[in-house]
């Protein structure tokens, strides 16, 4: 066990390693058979759907959540505003985009 600080003077104590389990029925030990859970054709099929979320992602984050709180007038949501448009939107919209992009290829086929 090892000493994990002191919280209002009270010693927590945590095991040395912490091991995660998985049932059996999660871990596939034959590939063939894992293959047949999402067939090649389901996973470009989702890579159009990863597309149109990312269309979703650009337009909420810009239209509902950034321009809304830019115009308010208020500090506060002005700067939430810029997070928003600048920093949050692009990076969900590229990363949505990037994996519809990748499947919609075939980088994901088994």
């Amino acid at each position: 066990m090892h000493q994990f600080g002191s919280l209002f003077g009270v010693q927590a104590k945590l095991p040395a390693q912490i091991h995660f389990r998985l049932p059996s029925r999660f871990v596939e030990s034959n590939p063939a058979r894992a293959k047949a859970y999402f067939p090649n054709w389901v996973r470009r099929i989702l890579g159009i759907v990863w597309f149109v979320m990312a269309a979703a992602a650009a337009y909420f984050g810009v239209v509902e959540l950034g321009i809304p709180k830019v115009l308010s007038g208020k500090q506060d949501d002005l700067i939430f505003g810029i997070i928003v448009m600048i920093i949050i939107t692009p990076i969900t919209t590229a990363g949505l985009f990037l994996f519809g992009r990748y499947s919609w290829q075939g980088e994901y086929d088994e």
